[in-house]
């Protein structure tokens, strides 16, 4: 059982079973092809053997012969896709500069990726993907996580004060150093991560003074001093570096 409605809709249909189409022209190319719903004028218009396909919207899905459980809603929504399955193309103009591939998800106005790629993510007006497996959020947008107002590209908002909401699981304090280096990266009183150099800091200059050649110094005798660098592992009247 089909339903079909609207001029030369399902015009084609030799043995398809479980097909919805509405709209002129809507699905009027598709022969065998099973439980497709096609809505909107020229929507899946050049479905052959398609199947569990979803299109809604002018045009949407149009140029789609053979791909199978796709599902394409907007105006011209995936309207140059051919043979690819598992896409979901949700938006005005989404998904127009494909024509193949695979398990991709496009969402919002003229959200884009090439072609044959797999497991490609684009959401937000005007993105654009452009390998397979990799995820575009915004085109020149600012993601927040935990926050409603993100001023950087990138912004985390932990739910504990003076802790940073990010975890690095394969990389940690006991990992073994790639490279040395004086440059590192801190914060600022923003919390805006910067490149910085390394500053030794002397909380007390007295401390790093050992003033040995004062009249009043306490010098000690080598063995003393030797017995204390075998106890504490430093100078006497230097600060450990620990």
């Amino acid at each position: 059982m089909n339903v079909f409605v609207g001029g030369y809709t399902g015009y084609s249909n030799t043995t398809g079973q479980l097909n919805t189409f509405l709209g002129y022209a809507t699905g009027s190319s598709n022969t065998t092809g099973r439980v497709n719903t096609f809505l909107g004028g020229y929507a899946g218009e050049s479905n052959t053997t398609g199947i569990q396909n979803t299109y809604v919207g002018y045009q949407a899905g149009r140029a789609t012969t053979t791909g199978n459980t796709n599902t394409m809603l907007g105006y011209q929504a995936g309207s140059n896709v051919t043979t690819g399955n598992n896409n979901i193309i949700i938006g005005p103009k989404s998904g127009t500069a494909v024509t193949d591939g695979s398990d991709n998800v496009l969402l919002g106005y003229n959200s884009q990726t090439e072609d044959g790629l797999q497991n490609a993510i684009a959401i937000g007006a005007n993105s654009q993907v452009t390998t397979s497996n990799a995820l575009i959020l915004g085109n020149k947008v600012n993601v927040g996580i935990g926050s409603s107002a993100p001023t950087n590209r990138l912004q985390l908002v932990s739910e504990s004060p003076h802790t940073s909401g990010l975890k690095l699981t394969n990389l940690t304090a006991g990992s073994p150093n790639a490279l040395s280096t004086d440059q590192f990266l801190t914060v600022t009183d923003q919390g805006e991560v910067v490149k910085a150099r390394y500053k030794l800091r002397i909380n007390n200059i007295r401390e790093w003074s050992d003033q040995v050649f004062s009249p009043t110094y306490p010098l000690r005798s080598l063995v003393s001093v030797a017995s204390y660098i075998a106890q504490y592992c430093h100078l006497p009247n230097v600060p450990s570096a620990e």
